[in-house]
């Protein structure tokens, strides 16, 4: 049987259109990493753009800042001018549970959690940033950092991401960015902006 000339040209642009939407089909089950960032209550421009950037060039994935939104009142912790790190983080995780990827909110707002240091609970402890590992969103304050405000504020939003990347506190290596800072700004200074081989392999999107 002979094939015309029209007939193999519509063959082969049936079968680039079937893998082509093969190829679809398994990105959108796959997903693309992406994190979206969006500021909660007022937060500088600039500093958004710093963090968007930051962290596409380090986890190598699509960033995007979302409209702002306000910061819920009854999240503020009674007597004090501090509000919880952990209320506000679960309103994300609702608030952007069908959104593609992970999610950090940015505040000015003083924000706290309890932390256990030493053996002993500290209520309120105020904070930077809090993750709750492998969930959707985190949060991240420019509130507590005095010195080095540029760089700390980096090291903080890519370390929060990767806690909800599902990467726990690194006990290997010091330098490693996803170490604990033991309830100290100071310490975010002595890691590197760098990530262990240990907690890459830990790394999941979804």
């Amino acid at each position: 049987m002979k094939y015309s000339e029209k007939m193999i040209k519509a063959a082969i642009a049936l079968l680039l259109v079937s893998v082509a939407s093969i190829g679809f089909a398994k990105l959108e089950k796959q997903g693309t990493p992406e994190i979206s960032i969006v500021a909660v209550g007022d937060f500088p421009s600039s500093d958004l753009a710093i963090v968007k950037e930051k962290l596409a060039k380090f986890y190598k994935c699509k960033v995007s800042i979302l409209p702002k939104i306000e910061l819920p009142k009854s999240y503020k912790i009674k007597g004090m001018q501090r509000y919880s790190a952990i209320d506000i983080v679960r309103h994300l995780n609702r608030k952007f549970d069908g959104r593609n990827g992970k999610v950090i909110g940015l505040t000015q707002e003083d924000i706290c959690t309890d932390r256990k240091l030493n053996g002993k609970i500290n209520k309120n402890w105020g904070v930077i940033g809090l993750s709750l590992l492998g969930t959707k969103s985190c949060v991240v304050s420019n509130k507590r950092i005095r010195t080095n405000r540029r760089e700390k504020l980096e090291k903080t939003t890519i370390h929060e991401i990767g806690h909800s990347l599902g990467i726990p506190h690194c006990e290997s290596n010091s330098k490693c960015l996803m170490a604990d800072a033991k309830g100290k700004g100071s310490k975010i200074d002595s890691v590197l902006l760098w990530v262990c081989d240990d907690c890459k392999t830990k790394i999941k999107w979804q």
